[in-house]
């Protein structure tokens, strides 16, 4: 085995000689029998010619050339001061393409740009001992036979049972030979204590959701795109949208991995989005999204109601809300393929709460077991709700007074939940390099996120010391079935097991924002329960605990705002500022159908790593009618009247005016300036099938002697309504097809002012309602922050007891 390993912060590199400006180091290299596994960084001078592929030598001989996944390494970008080269990183997972050399070995890598210009990685070290992989020349009969996929999910299963049946061995040893402390009254059976919430409640909760709602379409309107983005192009387009539509999709096609997830629940979305809009459209996945996290959130507070006085309570929830009102998952949120990961939570939580509020295999707790069942069709880490159920399961029966037989049956129907989770599991090849390489790897990645949104390690056991309490505190009073205890342990030990999984798949790349809003969650369990066991004690220890946990949110609060302060200066702006350049290439592309619209254009500049592929999806004609509105090419009229004089094609704007994209549009504004009048006619002899249209219109339309109309084949004219002039700036306007051919007619009867519109693209039902949504956040903003107010005035100075609360 060859292993060579170099610190995983960026280093300098020997100037290059063929390619000024560029520079990288192999970070690691790793060859056993006939598989390589390497990872590094490489960055171009000049980001329009990016880096194309990476070659590996030993002593000369080249045994690997080829593509790699690219990787961020936000490390690199700040130490080099080079921001375009945050997804440097490189990784390669791959068979040998030549047999190793006999010793010395001298290993050597270079980049290759898309021009062809190559130059040198620094590499550790220059010289290695390694054990060569199997001799050609050994006989098939000699050689080892793969092990086989069903073998090692059959090992992996044998594993899990194997470690649940020695832990449930090791604790019905324990519990022999000790009393148990609860009385033997409380019935371990009985549902958990429940209060219809009153109206103090119910405005707390709108306020939960209200508040987070608003902060998300207030993101989602001031930099969400349109523009369909990376996976959206390969999971929504090509293996969903195109056979949908082409009546080839079938219901096993739902089950089918992506990568290493299962994503049945986010299809599912997808498609119901786009049925119900007509159209596909990213924005509406965004605030679908938005809407689903804000509930769950909204859930999660009612669901700890029982676990705390009304004052705790209410604060839980006011922090809850001020906490996501700092959009730190920005990526989920302005991503619409992240639905996956609010799935895992809303089946995860819903699941956790039903089987403890409920008796064991009641009515109540199989619809639980049917969530974390679901949950398994959310993403890969959907196994780790059941699992962690099955584990508190256990504790409570063993621990608890005179276990019954229901709740035995339960933890056997939980248990064929995570193995069906194990079956599931799928391996990406292309991910190998991501995952933790030992225990040391997996460790340091585990204290790093136990510590988020902090960056020091040792944080993480400050943040996360409520949930190993409450862990404690079960196995040492044994409370009853219903006592929320149990639910907190079981959230507690959800959180965690989220963190170690995430520490062992992603142990080698940057933490993206998309991780966070797991990490959060486990946060936010962790002050729950830090505020559920204050209220178990009394006097100085009170106060005590009070004030540690007064600490630990100021430490949580200026890790958010400082993780989000830089995100918000630098990362969003980018990713907004790349939505026009996208547009642009995506709409040449549709007037030319030149490949060349695409290719060699920078990291980003397109939506999609792959010219070709992206090119193929715009090609096809089912998904063109459905396109975004943001790059449909748009309603080409079949005849376009108009007088030179009084309008211009593709000008007649004013100078001052927003840019205009490759669409066509046609303005009033000419040689004349604003003295030109006349007509435009756009005539559409055949109805189109969108039931709305979207007009961009610029200008002073709604000024003395303007007109703009639709003029349909019987002569009725139908006003297009303008709320107001856009002015210098360019308004989109909704108007309703009127189903049969029709006319878009523009009169500039004005020697004073102008107007100018492009061509009309459909809009679907739902797009409409989501750009009403996005205008108007601040609503939601208001609504939320008048909720908390009602309920203080409800409320007032007296708060319910304890036990109303639940």
């Amino acid at each position: 085995m060859l292993s060579v390993s170099n610190p995983t912060q960026a280093q300098d590199a020997p100037p290059a000689s063929e390619a000024v400006g560029s520079e990288g180091v192999l970070d690691e290299i790793q060859i056993t029998g006939n598989t390589l596994k390497a990872r590094g960084w490489a960055g171009a001078g000049n980001s329009a010619n990016p880096v194309a592929e990476i070659r590996l030598l030993v002593d000369g001989v080249q045994i690997y050339s080829g593509s790699f996944e690219i990787q961020q390494r936000p490390d690199v970008a700040k130490a080099k001061d080079r921001p375009d080269w945050l997804e440097s990183g490189w990784s390669i997972n791959a068979p040998l393409s030549t047999p190793l050399p006999d010793s010395p070995r001298k290993i050597t890598a270079t980049a290759t740009l898309q021009n062809g210009d190559r130059f040198d990685l620094s590499v550790p070290a220059e010289r290695v001992s390694l054990t060569s992989p199997p001799s050609n020349s050994s006989k098939p009969d000699d050689k080892a036979a793969p092990p086989k996929a069903g073998n090692t999910i059959i090992s992996k299963i044998a594993w899990l049972a194997a470690a649940l049946l020695a832990g449930l061995a090791g604790w019905l040893a324990y519990q022999k030979f000790r009393q148990p402390q609860t009385p033997s009254s409380v019935q371990p059976d009985a549902p958990a204590p429940f209060q219809r919430p009153d109206r103090a409640t119910i405005l707390i909760l709108a306020g939960v959701f209200f508040s987070i709602f608003a902060s998300k379409l207030f993101l989602i309107a001031h930099f969400g795109s349109g523009i369909p983005f990376w996976d959206q192009w390969d999971g929504e387009a090509r293996n969903l949208l195109i056979p949908f539509l082409e009546g080839r999709y079938h219901l096993a096609d739902l089950f089918s991995p992506h990568n290493e997830h299962r994503i049945a629940l986010t299809r599912l979305l997808v498609l119901g989005l786009f049925i119900l809009n007509g159209q596909w459209d990213p924005l509406v996945s965004m605030v679908a999204q938005a809407a689903m996290h804000a509930g769950i959130l909204a859930f999660l507070v009612a669901s700890v109601r029982c676990g705390m006085g009304s004052r705790s309570w209410g604060l839980f929830a006011a922090l809850t809300a001020l906490f996501y009102a700092v959009p730190f998952s920005w990526n989920n949120t302005l991503w619409g393929f992240q639905s996956q990961f609010y799935f895992v939570l809303l089946t995860g939580l819903l699941g956790l709460w039903l089987t403890w509020r409920f008796a064991d295999l009641s009515g109540g707790w199989w619809l639980g077991w049917a969530m974390l069942l679901l949950g398994l069709f959310a993403m890969g880490s959907g196994l780790l709700a059941p699992a962690a159920a099955l584990g508190v399961g256990v504790v409570r029966l063993v621990a608890g007074p005179a276990p019954r037989r229901r709740g035995w049956i339960g933890l056997v129907a939980i248990l064929l939940v995570v193995l069906l989770a194990v079956r599931l599991l799928v391996n990406h090849p292309g991910h190998e390099p991501l995952k933790a390489q030992n225990v040391s790897n997996f460790l340091g990645f585990f204290f790093k996120l136990s510590a988020w949104p902090t960056e020091i390690s040792w944080l993480g056991l400050v943040l996360h010391l409520p949930v190993l309490a409450t862990g404690v505190f079960v196995l040492v009073r044994r409370p009853p079935r219903h006592d929320p205890a149990w639910l907190f342990a079981a959230l507690g030990a959800w959180s965690v097991l989220a963190m170690a999984a995430l520490a062992y798949g992603r142990a080698n790349s940057a933490l993206d924002s998309r991780y966070t809003d797991s990490l959060a969650f486990g946060l936010l369990t962790s002050l729950a329960c830090a505020l559920y066991l204050t209220t178990l004690l009394g006097g100085n220890l009170r106060k005590i605990a009070q004030a540690a946990v007064a600490v630990g949110v100021a430490i949580a609060a200026a890790g958010i705002f400082h993780v989000f302060s830089d995100d918000l200066l630098s990362e969003i702006p980018e990713r907004k500022a790349l939505e026009p350049i996208q547009k642009n290439h995506l709409l040449a592309f549709f007037a030319t159908n030149d490949l060349q619209a695409l290719e060699n254009k920078p990291h980003l500049h397109i939506p999609y790593p792959s010219a070709t592929t992206l090119a193929q999806v715009l090609r096809q004609k089912s998904l063109q009618e459905v396109f975004p509105a943001a790059i449909h090419p748009g309603l080409s009229p079949a005849r376009a009247i108009f007088s030179e004089k009084a309008f211009v094609a593709n000008g007649g704007v004013y100078q001052t005016t927003q840019p205009v994209n490759p669409k066509p549009h046609f303005g009033s504004f000419t040689q004349a300036g604003d003295a030109s009048t006349g007509e435009l006619r756009l005539e559409y002899p055949v109805a189109p099938a969108a039931s709305r249209w979207s007009l961009a219109v610029s200008g002073y339309p709604l000024k003395d002697g303007m007109e703009l109309f639709l003029e349909t084949e019987d002569g009725r004219k139908i006003p297009i309504p303008i709320a107001a002039n856009p002015r210098e700036t360019w308004h989109e306007v909704v108007f309703k097809n009127p189903g049969v051919p029709f006319s878009i007619v523009a009169v500039d009867g004005s020697p004073t002012t102008w107007l100018a519109i492009r061509q009309p693209t459909p809009i679907g039902r739902l797009s409409v309602w989501t750009k009403w949504l996005l205008a108007h956040w601040w609503m939601f903003g208001a609504a939320g922050v008048g909720c908390f107010f009602g309920s203080a005035l409800i409320t007032g100075s007296k708060y319910m007891r304890h036990e109303d609360a639940c």
